[in-house]
């Protein structure tokens, strides 16, 4: 069996903590949906996103 690295240990938590807070394959959210797009104007791009990483 493998040994996890500390990066594969970090990654776990992340996910984890991903699952914890319950915005995963959730409807679509209008606050997220205002920063996306003040993103999108700011930066002139053709889209916006938002995205969790830890």
């Amino acid at each position: 069996m493998k040994m996890l690295t500390q990066t594969d240990h970090e990654e776990l938590l992340r996910l984890a903590a991903l699952v914890r807070s319950s915005v995963l394959d959730t409807a679509r959210d209008p606050e997220f949906d205002r920063v996306a797009e003040a993103a999108k104007t700011l930066f002139g791009a053709a889209a916006g996103m938002v995205t969790f990483v830890g």
